[in-house]
């Protein structure tokens, strides 16, 4: 058994504290599966993160030499040329004008062979597929790059956002490819990830975070996860899927061995400041502090006011640079990252939005931003 404490703040502060044990060794036996091939990108990443991608210090500049290092495999042509992109979204989303702009920054952000699979249960199915209907009669250009689906074995879902933990590794598992959550925005192209085994940090933690993760088909993780799920009875309990309740299914040693977990500079890039573990200077808000007038530090705001203020200035405060056509806001704001984590989604419509928010900024960029050309 081992007891694992985690903090959790949404305004006050809180500790929940539970037990979880490893599966026995007969379990682990039973279901051990091949060993997964390590690739030279996995490698890379595992030198990279061992060379200091864990020093908070450092970290724009090691997320920075990693992206660096994965698009050099492509410019080796040892990258794939197009990639399964796949999310999953209730009825809920499909009112949202934020999942236009996560459409769109697929479509803008992706090469042009790249499909975006959109994954909902089985009982909304209609709704996506009315959503759909609607969407490509405003944009035309999107209906060879972007479908809906579904399966029945998501049918037990009744609309449960948190389905969406189950579905990643179900998918990832027979198609391959990325899975990004329903509040990611894409801010560059995903290929030099693609069909790698990879998820990112739990804020500092280095434990995997699903929200954005990659597998090829039958990769060793998600493989692996699913069996033992089986094993016990919960392959279709999508509360067993979520990451903290995944811990228990490895020791940390093993799971280091079937996937590699990144930086979240890479796809949740104020995840560690919203947290205050991040004070580097090399990295540092490019928006405007969240409490304008208030002598700004992560931890004051962490305890006593709740993380999601961090969050919420992607959509509510001006950015601190200068908006240009030509320039990936994302990419001005985060140059590491190949996505965006907003956390915001259920705020996100009572929110104001401010025209010159990284958020605005970036839905005008996409809107400039023409078509990626055939390759």
């Amino acid at each position: 058994m081992r007891l694992v404490v985690v903090a959790v703040s949404t305004g006050w502060l809180c500790i929940l504290v539970y037990f979880s044990g490893y599966l026995t060794l007969q379990e682990q036996e039973a279901f051990e599966l091949d060993e997964d091939t390590r690739s030279i990108e996995r490698d890379k990443a595992f030198q990279l993160r061992s060379g200091g991608c864990s020093d908070l210090k450092s970290v724009s500049g090691c997320a920075r030499a990693y992206t660096l290092s994965r698009q050099t495999l492509c410019d080796d042509g040892r990258c794939p040329t197009s990639c399964n992109v796949h999310t999953y979204m209730t009825s809920y989303f499909f009112d949202l004008s934020f999942t236009e702009t996560l459409l769109e920054s697929f479509l803008k952000t992706q090469s042009s062979a790249s499909i975006l699979t959109i994954w909902t249960e089985y009982s909304s199915h209609g709704a996506l597929d009315q959503f759909l209907k609607e969407y490509f009669l405003k944009h035309p250009y999107a209906t060879k790059r972007i479908q809906g689906k579904t399966n029945k074995k998501f049918s037990f879902s009744r609309g449960h956002v948190s389905a969406s933990d189950l579905v990643r590794f179900h998918v990832l598992n027979e198609y391959g490819g990325i899975y990004i959550d329903g509040d990611v925005l894409l801010s560059s192209n995903l290929n030099p990830l693609c069909n790698s085994s990879f998820t990112y940090w739990w804020s500092n933690s280095g434990f995997p975070n699903t929200a954005v993760m990659g597998s090829a088909p039958g990769g060793a993780f998600v493989k692996k996860v699913i069996a033992r799920l089986r094993l016990k009875g919960q392959e279709f309990d999508s509360a067993a899927y979520h990451p903290f309740r995944l811990y228990s299914l490895f020791s940390p040693t093993e799971i280091n061995q079937v996937v590699t977990t990144l930086h979240p500079l890479l796809f949740d890039p104020l995840w560690l400041l919203a947290d205050g573990f991040d004070y580097s200077t090399e990295y540092s808000m490019p928006m405007e502090y969240p409490i304008k007038g208030l002598f700004y530090r992560p931890l004051l705001l962490r305890y006593f006011l709740g993380v999601q203020v961090v969050f919420d200035s992607f959509f509510t405060n001006p950015v601190k640079f200068e908006y240009s056509d030509d320039l990936n806001p994302m990419l001005q704001a985060f140059p590491s990252s190949f996505a965006y984590h907003t956390h915001s989604l259920e705020a996100f419509t009572k929110l104001e939005i401010d025209s010159n928010s990284l958020f605005n900024l970036f839905q005008r960029w996409l809107k400039a931003k023409p078509m990626p050309t055939e390759n």
